[in-house]
């Protein structure tokens, strides 16, 4: 006698042994989706940015002139747009700028002779910004701008002049045949090397202070004047410098690798700064480097336009503006 296998529970509730137990499968939850909204942060009062953006001009005048002002704050200036405040941080030399912030200025620049003015003399505008303002200025105002870094004194480079000389001496003694800055003047007015070949001749070998005094006696400027111009951060005072001897892009781009083995420039192409020379004739690249040398020359603060709007007995906006 078989008897048949039961389906389901026992009589009162037991399980059946000999039959297999039914899993129960219970699905899981439903997944919740959410999407965490950040959490605005609570409104500080005496937040220095939430001030700024409900201040009075009168209150923004006060901020403008706090000393080492940040992007944060200056940011907010700017947008607010008030121009007695725009003219008062630009003047605060220990403000810093955001480059969004200095590119917004630089679009006003143009039709401003305040702002122009301002940012002339500032003496922390990225090379972009720089670029951005000389097609519109003449060549003092462009002088000024590119000339602002002049950190070598005359002694300065005297200094590095007399060490290039015995290091020359030096060289001669060890069997190396390297030319003396008379020979390449002489070569040049002999018609035995071009300007451009002295140049990538000097550069290649790293000879800064030997280029300067070459640059110097072929422009008719003061040493320092070529030095400053050839050791500047701005790639543009360089090239300007260059296209004044009438050089080519060869002689450009030596000059470029020189400077950043110098540690003078970042490392970048120097497309850049042939694209900046080609933009001069040699005639405009010589009023410009003429500029550098008159502040050289007289010891203007370079970041008193003023004082050179008044030596040369001019109006300001023939200087500012390019014709």
């Amino acid at each position: 006698h078989q008897t048949e296998p039961r389906h389901g529970p026992a009589v009162g509730g037991l399980a059946d042994p000999l039959v297999a137990p039914q899993t129960v499968v219970v699905p899981p939850p439903a997944r919740v989706e959410r999407r965490m909204q950040p959490r605005e942060p609570a409104a500080d009062a005496n937040n220095p940015i939430t001030l700024a953006r409900k201040a009075s001009v009168a209150e923004l005048l006060q901020i403008a002139i706090l000393p080492n002002l940040p992007e944060t704050l200056t940011n907010v200036l700017v947008a607010r747009g008030e121009r007695d405040v725009l003219e008062k941080v630009l003047q605060n030399k220990t403000a810093t700028f955001s480059r969004s912030s200095l590119t917004t200025l630089s679009e006003l620049a143009p039709s401003d002779r305040m702002i122009r003015e301002c940012l002339i003399a500032r003496r922390d505008l990225p090379e972009p910004i720089i670029e951005r303002l000389l097609p519109f200025l003449a060549p003092i105002a462009k002088a000024q701008l590119l000339y602002s870094d002049s950190p070598f004194s005359e002694d300065d480079v005297q200094k590095e002049l007399n060490q290039a000389s015995a290091d020359l001496v030096s060289a001669y003694r060890n069997g190396q045949m390297l030319l003396g800055i008379d020979t390449c003047l002489a070569s040049v007015d002999d018609g035995k090397m071009t300007v451009g070949e002295v140049v990538m001749l000097l550069a290649r070998d790293i000879r800064i202070a030997e280029l300067s005094a070459f640059i110097a006696a072929r422009l008719g400027i003061l040493h320092v004047t070529a030095f400053n111009a050839l050791s500047s951060r701005l790639d543009h005072a360089t090239a300007v410098l260059v296209r004044a001897l009438g050089c080519d892009m060869r002689a450009l781009e030596a000059v470029m690798v020189m400077r950043g083995r110098c540690g003078c420039r970042e490392a970048r192409e120097t497309k850049t700064a042939g694209y900046t020379a080609s933009k001069y004739t040699t005639d405009e690249a010589v009023a410009v480097v003429a500029r550098f040398d008159h502040i050289a020359r007289s010891g203007v603060e370079t970041n008193t336009l003023a004082a050179s709007i008044n030596q040369e007995n001019t109006t300001p906006e023939a200087l500012l503006f390019a014709a």
